[in-house]
């Protein structure tokens, strides 16, 4: 969906967004800390280069959700009813969650992920959806959580700026605590990624994304505190700074070139983000399992990685969209 230009960089952030999650999953081979293949070769840039990326990926993701959404309801006046929210949501997160996950991800992890190989289909189904093996698809039910305690939030924040400063450090607490938390029923990302969707809230509520645009140096360069040491503290304020950072950055970018976001290429990924979220890493699999025992440069190998995963997870997205009783699968 494309917005008005008023919100015109929430369309490119999310491009950017979607794209460095798949270049993260490209590159997860070489990051040093994912187990699942031993890659023939290493590489130090590629483990630093994911390093990077994770200190802002799926934190800038919940941001723009944050943001989207506090307009939407805030300005826009939509999500009046609290049911009718709740319904459409479950619609667009709950239901790919479950048809995606036990017609995609549990058949391929079932196949080439080394994890699976002792279960069923059945208990690959059970342990995917109550993420007690991690998948790309806790994002979902994590996202719909906030969504609903968000909705009672900023429902009753009529514009108390005590009440939302307690509840940003509230978030704050809760993010450097969620470390401790079971991952059982999404608890430990409830609790980590609350902070981000508010501070997209925050963004939007006080357009902090047209701040004096020399704090960029400033939130860029905190981005890196993180590399200097990786406790909860640094990780959130490193996070953080991130999202300010891309935010800021887009905004420029935006003020310099207005028609960048009617760009057909962005517009098309911008569309098709959600369907690459859900169907690109379960790809990552079948092709590194072929690759693993390859001796070839590990650039190589992750550019042909997030070639091919971006390619087939954009037209499995466009097939799923052009029939009017599958799109539901992607939410649409």
């Amino acid at each position: 969906m494309i917005l008005k230009n008023r919100i015109g960089p929430i369309v490119i952030i999310r491009v950017f967004a979607i794209l460095s999650v798949v270049l993260g999953h490209a590159i997860i081979a070489y990051s040093g800390s994912w187990t699942t293949y031993s890659m023939a070769e290493s590489s130090i840039f590629l483990k630093y280069l994911y390093k990077y990326i994770s200190i802002y990926q799926m934190p800038l993701f919940m941001a723009v959700s944050g943001y989207l959404f506090y307009y939407l309801k805030s300005e826009k006046d939509k999500y009046r009813e609290f049911g009718t929210f709740a319904v459409s949501k479950a619609k667009r997160l709950l239901l790919p969650f479950c048809v995606v996950g036990m017609l995609w991800g549990v058949p391929l992890h079932l196949s080439f992920d080394p994890n699976f190989k002792d279960f069923s289909y059945l208990e690959g189904v059970v342990k995917v959806l109550s993420n007690r093996i991690a998948t790309n698809l806790w994002f979902l039910p994590t996202l719909f959580v906030i969504f609903v305690l968000m909705w009672f939030i900023v429902e009753h924040e009529k514009n108390n700026k005590i009440y939302v400063i307690i509840v940003t450090i509230a978030f704050c607490v809760v993010n450097v605590l969620s470390i401790k938390l079971p991952s059982i029923a999404y608890i430990s990302n409830i609790a980590k990624y609350l902070i981000f969707f508010q501070l997209g809230c925050l963004v939007r509520k006080y357009r902090l994304n047209s701040i004096d645009h020399k704090y960029e140096l400033v939130f860029f360069i905190s981005q890196f505190l993180v590399f200097i040491n990786s406790n909860p503290v640094l990780q959130l304020i490193s996070s953080a700074c991130s999202v300010l950072f891309f935010f800021l950055l887009f905004a420029k970018i935006i003020q310099k070139n207005t028609e960048i976001i009617q760009n057909k290429i962005i517009r098309n990924l911008d569309g098709d983000s959600f369907g690459i979220y859900l169907f690109h890493p379960s790809l990552i699999y079948p092709i590194l399992y072929y690759f693993q025992d390859m001796k070839a440069s590990p650039i190589l190998i992750s550019v042909i990685t997030f070639s091919v995963i971006l390619l087939i997870s954009i037209l499995i997205t466009e097939i799923i969209k052009s029939n009017k009783y599958t799109r539901m699968i992607i939410g649409a």
